[in-house]
């Protein structure tokens, strides 16, 4: 009984953080995000043969891993994506939390020029995407990224205030937003470079070229 009644608190306060998120309170949203994960690590450590216990935890922690990796970095958020990633998921729910944990997790080992860790989970996470899934696209576009073939051109007009410019690549104009750099730089930094020689991989999406993984030449 203890263990359902706690389950069914931890996810409660999941919800509650999400609601608080939207909310912009972002100090006592991670404050009962960190409560949720608390009491449901202690549940999941007395029985983690009951599903729904196992689903809240996973979820839980994906949600946790999201949130530290946005205001703490990578190197904090690594543990709470590694308990959210299921090897082999065996239910629905544990596809479902798997193919989100895995999409963020590689993306964020990407920028952080972590390639090959980040290739790893991209495959990991792409073998539980359901054909119809809204994922499909995000892991055929972070795939291209991984080993798609990577083209060269000049970054201009610069927006320092929203953050993105484009790249001219010979005739060809390709959009580019400040998150798709490598390395992490300020708004400012950003405009400086200017004019820089970058290479990047190239997207094709519904409103015309991204690039994606550029790197400063």
């Amino acid at each position: 009984m203890t263990i359902i009644c706690n389950t069914a608190l931890a996810d409660n306060l999941r919800r509650w953080s999400k609601a608080l998120s939207s909310d912009k309170q972002i100090e006592n949203a991670a404050k009962k995000l960190l409560k949720s994960y608390d009491i449901i690590v202690k549940a999941f450590d007395l029985n983690k043969d009951d599903n729904r216990t196992r689903n809240t935890f996973l979820e839980i922690s994906n949600d946790l891993a999201a949130h530290t990796l946005r205001y703490q970095g990578l190197e904090k958020a690594t543990p709470y994506f590694l308990q959210a990633i299921t090897e082999n998921p065996k239910t629905g729910a544990e596809n479902r939390i798997n193919t989100m944990a895995c999409l963020h997790f590689a993306k964020a080992l990407l920028q952080n020029n972590q390639s090959e860790e980040a290739k790893k989970y991209c495959l990991l996470g792409k073998k539980t995407v359901l054909p119809d899934s809204s994922y499909v696209k995000s892991y055929n576009n972070l795939e291209m990224e991984l080993i798609g073939p990577r083209c060269e051109g000049r970054l201009v007009r610069v927006n320092e205030d929203k953050a993105y410019g484009f790249i001219e690549k010979g005739s060809e104009t390709v959009f580019v937003h400040i998150t798709d750099l490598m390395q992490k730089i300020s708004n400012a930094e950003f405009k400086e470079l200017e004019g820089s020689i970058v290479d990047f991989v190239e997207i094709h999406s519904e409103k015309g070229l991204n690039a994606k993984s550029v790197r400063i030449l």
